[in-house]
């Protein structure tokens, strides 16, 4: 259930808010987007009881590991499409 939930919000809510934070994201040469990856799995967290972030370093390794999935999605839906 978590899982869908944070794909449906990488889906929908991610590119808005990389829409709205493009600046930061320019100026920061893109490593904001770290940022909203761990803004989304906190909200996951937030949501269900039984995903648990123990503190920040596993915030913070789960959100690398989320990045580079999205990387290597995108990147091979564009060699498909």
């Amino acid at each position: 259930m978590a899982g869908i939930l944070l794909g449906i919000l990488n889906a929908i809510v991610r590119p808005v808010l990389k829409t709205v934070t493009l600046p930061v994201i320019i100026l920061t040469l893109g490593i904001f987007i770290l940022v909203l990856d761990a803004l989304l799995l906190w909200v996951v967290d937030y949501i269900f009881d039984f995903v648990v972030i123990q503190d920040i370093w596993a915030l913070i390794w789960a959100t690398i590991v989320v990045w580079v999935v999205n990387i290597f999605i995108s990147k091979t839906t564009k060699i498909i499409l």
